[in-house]
């Protein structure tokens, strides 16, 4: 969502790419106490395009790959 100069997303894993991407991080938005938006500088529309195609410097695979061992590491306390 881009509004003034700005994007903000709810996403963890898009968060995570803009930042390896370079693009700077100003901050949270809390609009209710349950959703939390990460604050961004409007990315270049590349970068914003790599991701929406999946060139994504392989964060999603790294990211998934760690909630794969942290539900594992939770099952053990079920």
């Amino acid at each position: 969502m881009e509004e003034n100069g700005t994007y903000r997303t709810p996403d963890f894993q898009t968060a995570i790419y803009l930042r390896i991407s370079g693009v700077i991080y100003i901050g949270i938005e809390w609009p209710t106490p349950q959703q939390a938006f990460f604050v961004f500088q409007k990315p270049p529309d590349t970068i914003l395009s790599a991701w929406a195609t999946g060139q994504d410097k392989g964060v999603r695979i790294v990211l998934d790959a760690a909630d794969f061992f942290r539900d594992e590491l939770r099952r053990r306390d079920r």
